[in-house]
């Protein structure tokens, strides 16, 4: 596995990849062995301009690789139905791929999504309207939903 820093708007950006980029971090610090290419350059482009306002879908979904069991897979690509500057709830995501019952299950994939920008997690609310969790804190996901609102 290799690793792509970046510094963005919220944090240090860290990429993992190897044939495709594996999943996307918000960490502490970076690490003096980072080994960008020209993907890894042209997710966080996209990612910049989407921190910046300046776009709101991704074109880059083929260089990117979602691990993780077939449920989780089809959770995280539920994901990009959300569109820009909306909000969904774990309910409605687990009715949208035919799994009524399990938002529990949902919520748990949603909770492990490895693109936390480009799959939009932070639009996923809690049925009563609150905020609910984030991986990054809730503070990075409020920011998230306020660019896109």
């Amino acid at each position: 596995m290799k690793y792509a820093f970046y510094k963005s708007r919220i944090g240090i950006l860290k990429f993992s990849y190897d044939k495709k980029i594996e999943s996307i971090s918000l960490v502490k610090k970076s690490n003096a062995l980072s080994e960008r290419t020209p993907a890894t350059d042209k997710v966080f482009g996209q990612i910049e301009e989407y921190l910046r306002g300046e776009r709101k879908e991704f074109t880059i979904y083929d260089l990117l690789e979602i691990m993780g069991t077939d449920f989780q897979k089809e959770v995280i690509k539920e994901l990009r139905n959300i569109p820009y500057g909306e909000k969904s709830t774990y309910k409605k995501v687990a009715k949208n791929i035919n799994r009524k019952k399990a938002t529990r299950a949902v919520a748990n994939a949603i909770g492990r999504n490895p693109f936390f920008i480009i799959y939009p997690c932070h639009r996923v609310i809690r049925s009563d309207g609150k905020i609910g969790g984030f991986a990054y804190g809730v503070e990075v996901k409020r920011f998230l939903l306020k660019l896109e609102s």
